[in-house]
C-alpha cells in the first residue's frame, strides 16, 4: 500500500469456532490496528500509514496452553511504499 492513502482492509476468519484477530501496532506509522474477528465471522478496518516501511502483522491469540497463533505461521508483513 502507499504512504498517506486510505486502504481498507477485509478481514475474514474462515474457521468454525477459533477466534482471531489481526493487530498492526507501528507507532512511527501512525498504525495502531487490532480487530478481533469471531469464528466465521468478517471485519474491515481502514489505515492511513504516514511513513514508508515494511510493519509486521500478526494474530495475537494464544490458547491458555500451547503455542500462540503468531508461532503458528499466523503473521505476515504489510509493505508501505511511497
Amino acid at each position: 500500500m502507499k504512504a498517506n492513502e486510505t486502504v481498507t482492509l477485509n478481514i475474514t476468519n474462515e474457521a468454525t469456532l477459533i477466534p482471531h484477530n489481526l493487530v498492526i501496532e507501528a507507532p512511527e506509522a501512525d498504525i495502531h490496528i487490532k480487530v478481533d474477528v469471531s469464528a466465521g465471522k468478517n471485519a474491515s478496518v481502514a489505515l492511513t500509514p504516514a511513513k514508508t516501511g515494511s510493519y509486521e502483522m500478526s494474530c495475537a491469540k494464544k490458547p491458555p496452553f500451547g503455542k500462540s497463533h503468531k508461532e503458528k505461521g499466523m503473521h505476515g508483513i504489510l509493505e508501505v511504499t511511497p
